[in-house]
């Protein structure tokens, strides 16, 4: 049995992410996993995570803690990916992997290649969002 690290998410992104997994195939791993994270997550009261919580559009610094090497990249839902790279789609494994997450969790995942992945999370910020 895997321990998995706690989580926290907003009431927002629980009804938002809800949404999104109605309207596409609930059967692959990823929508699998997403609903498993989903169910296994703390509801927060208020409409705003804590400053250290990964919530959708968080920007997340993290670190692959067998390389070293640092990214930074923006959680965000599918129709938001564009070309650039500092983007990742809730719709991903790692995207998936990372809701909810706090500065200072790790967490380690299988990547298709049989590889596994670590990363811990070093700093969140989130995204002024304008009217």
């Amino acid at each position: 049995m895997r321990n998995f690290p706690d989580i926290a998410i907003s009431r927002t992104d629980l009804h938002r992410l809800t949404l999104l997994l109605n309207k596409v195939d609930q059967s692959t791993e990823v929508a699998i996993g997403l609903t498993e994270e989903l169910e296994r997550a703390t509801l927060l009261s208020g409409e705003i995570l804590p400053d250290t919580v990964i919530g959708m559009n968080s920007r997340v610094t993290f670190q692959n803690l067998d390389t070293g090497k640092v990214f930074k990249k923006e959680l965000v839902f599918p129709h938001e990916i564009d070309s650039s790279t500092d983007k990742i789609s809730i719709l991903t494994p790692a995207g998936a992997a990372m809701l909810g997450l706090s500065v200072g969790s790790e967490i380690e995942w299988l990547l298709s290649n049989g590889k596994i992945l670590k990363i811990g999370i070093l700093k969140v910020e989130r995204k002024v969002r304008t009217a």
